[in-house]
């Protein structure tokens, strides 16, 4: 292309898939030239473990399974920070640098001027279009360069144009990706009922996107049912469609079929089907045919994240007959896009995930004693807790995940010290969190011998970061209300979620599985060894095949 979680994945990091074995054998030399497209495609929330699990059910003509066959696949590159949310994750791929370096360290933040909650990409000053008054879109917050941004420099020393494009269902996948001066990046959101963009990137909704979104309706999927398309083969894997713990947002179902015209918000259920990534695969087509990638010898970079995987894993459960279904789909859907692509000349593919997950609540181990954290309940603590302590009074803004915010109130001088070991007391006795770091502490973490704590520190930039830092304990996770007390999420410094895969495929990548360990810097460098320029400063010098 220009079974049970824990066990499995300890079995998959031990072991590898079972497989043919591949002779270990030398990288290829580096080729003449790059492929003229790069594609790089990000599946939201496709832990290690949980591509384990759903791999037997791929089709050989999707894309995954061809990606293997041919080139390299490396089954556990680790997520060395605990900020496992989407946001980072893109960030990490891109960069190679952690949270606490990138400046990227959740998907949202408590913006302590405008007294709100806000994406980490709102600048608040590039009004995103179709919801002008409410978002604003901007890379302000990326603090180090971006694959993309080493590519644009690069291109100034080779022949022909060199075009880079983003495109995600949400704002922060799509921003983060193109780093500072992509020629495109695109995102979905409710309010404009289709794709959009932001005054950074264009002074006002180019035409031709407001023309495709009018040709490619959002409403057009609302009638058309979602269901298995093998619920034989569903059944065979030892689950059943309905499962405790798995949600009905929005009025889509808890269970097969799923219809969007029943929904309530069906523009935001909508993201929860597999018809969200056959909108964004339609836009990819448009967005390649317009910059016309691959179409001459300066090697573009297209960038795809694919949010259904997420959405579709929070409502229902990683292990449910929906992402089952959904990823079968998804591969599909990628697979055809894929030979699309090759047919217009050599294209290089690399595909890994943001970050994993946790299996639903329910479904956890009885040893892991796996919780509902509400957000609600972390405030109401800290707020009871400082009443007491300190009097009546307004002290805790709000906690965005994985940060508690306390107001100007609660960090006087007078009070503060006592005021954040309180709060960070009271938090820690709630059930499923695990612990509470002050993150003015964890700054220094980096080198500390405990493993939960240097990924703390790898998650913290003081600039943006709240107060404390919330630990869930493993199994246990921050409930997305996706409807609320249901479904499941990420965000924790454990295998399940730190572990992502990474499958590269194209001309001069090795045929190679790596079973063993590897570090998420080794990705940047791995995209950068396939558009032939020098990895950013944080990544990894050499590609995934060659770092040890």
């Amino acid at each position: 292309m220009k079974v049970g979680p824990l066990a499995t994945l300890c079995l998959a990091l031990a072991a590898g898939c079972a497989s043919t074995p591949r002779a270990s054998t030398p990288p290829a030399a580096r080729r003449a030239a790059p492929a003229p497209l790069v594609v790089a495609v990000v599946l939201d929330q496709m832990g290690s473990w949980v591509l384990q699990h759903h791999l037997p059910l791929l089709r050989d003509d999707g894309l995954l399974k061809p990606m293997i066959a041919r080139g390299t696949w490396a089954h556990d590159v680790r997520l060395t920070y605990a900020g496992t949310y989407t946001g980072p994750g893109h960030a990490a791929i891109y960069t190679g640098a952690p949270p606490a370096d990138s400046g990227v360290v959740a998907n949202r933040v408590w913006d302590r001027e405008r007294a709100r909650m806000v994406s980490v990409v709102d600048d608040g000053e590039h009004a995103e279009f179709g919801n002008e008054q409410r978002a604003h879109a901007g890379p302000s917050a990326l603090r180090v360069d971006t694959v993309a941004d080493v590519l644009r420099r690069a291109a100034s020393r080779r022949a022909g144009a060199t075009r880079v494009a983003a495109i995600s269902m949400k704002d922060r996948s799509a921003v983060i990706p193109g780093g500072q001066h992509p020629d495109l990046a695109l995102w979905y959101t409710e309010e404009a009922r289709g794709f959009t963009t932001s005054a950074y990137y264009a002074p006002a909704t180019p035409d031709w996107l407001s023309a495709w979104n009018a040709a490619h309706p959002v409403s057009a999927y609302f009638d058309r049912p979602w269901e298995p398309l093998d619920a034989a083969a569903l059944l065979a894997t030892g689950m059943t469609d309905e499962q405790r713990g798995e949600g009905d947002w929005h009025g889509l179902g808890a269970t097969f079929p799923h219809l969007l015209s029943r929904c309530d918000e069906p523009y935001s259920a909508f993201l929860a089907t597999p018809w969200s990534t056959e909108h964004l695969a339609a836009m990819a087509r448009a967005v390649v045919s317009r910059l016309d990638m691959g179409g001459d010898a300066a090697p573009d970079l297209l960038m795809l994240s694919v949010s259904g995987s997420d959405y579709v894993g929070h409502v229902f459960g990683p292990e449910s007959w929906e992402s089952m279904d959904n990823l079968v789909r998804v591969d599909a859907m990628l697979g055809a896009l894929a030979r699309e692509l090759s047919a217009r000349g050599p294209v290089s593919v690399l595909v890994t995930a943001d970050h994993g997950v946790m299996p639903l609540v329910e479904r956890a181990p009885a040893s892991e004693r796996a919780a509902r954290i509400e957000f609600a309940d972390v405030t109401r603590a800290a707020e009871e807790a400082l009443d007491r302590a300190l009097g009546d009074g307004e002290w805790v803004a709000a906690y965005v995940q994985p940060y508690v915010y306390l107001r100007p109130a609660a960090l006087a001088p007078a009070v503060r010290e006592r005021a954040i070991a309180t709060a960070a007391e009271a938090i820690a006795r709630l059930p499923g969190v695990a612990s509470v770091a002050r993150t003015s502490e964890a700054v220094g973490w980096r080198s500390d011998p405990d493993p939960t704590r240097r990924a703390v520190a790898e998650s913290v930039d003081p600039r943006v970061a709240g107060e404390l830092f919330v630990v869930p304990a493993e199994g246990s996770v921050v409930d997305e209300r996706m409807p609320e007390g249901f479904g499941t999420s990420h965000g924790s410094p454990y295998p399940r979620d730190q572990s992502v895969p990474l499958i590269v495929s194209g001309p001069g990548v090795p045929r190679r599985e790596l079973r063993e360990a590897r570090d998420f810097r080794s990705i940047a460098a791995t995209l950068a060894w396939l558009l032939d320029v020098t990895p950013p400063a944080a990544a990894r010098r050499a590609p995934v095949w060659e770092d040890r």
